[in-house]
């Protein structure tokens, strides 16, 4: 009866510790805030219509960071892909 206490107590103290252990992983943070997936959130896409006559889709692609331009591009509305 000893041996099945002291087996229990100690997968008990094992399976806590493993789940202590990976909470604390799961709450660790880079510190410097530098995004592990690269550029993802750092662009912002506009896209406003006008035109005489044809209309056109201009597409304004803006680095969040610095605030630039980073491209403009104006395309007849058909030729868009939505």
């Amino acid at each position: 009866m000893m041996k099945i206490k002291n087996n229990f107590f100690t997968g008990f103290i094992i399976g806590a510790s493993f789940i202590v252990f990976s909470l604390f992983l799961m709450g660790a943070s880079n510190k410097n805030n530098v995004s592990t997936f690269g550029d993802i959130g750092k662009y912002q896409i506009s896209t406003t219509t006008m035109g005489n006559g044809e209309n056109y889709i201009f597409e304004t692609i803006i680095d969040t960071e610095t605030g630039r331009v980073t491209s403009r591009n104006r395309k007849p509305w058909r030729q868009y892909d939505f």
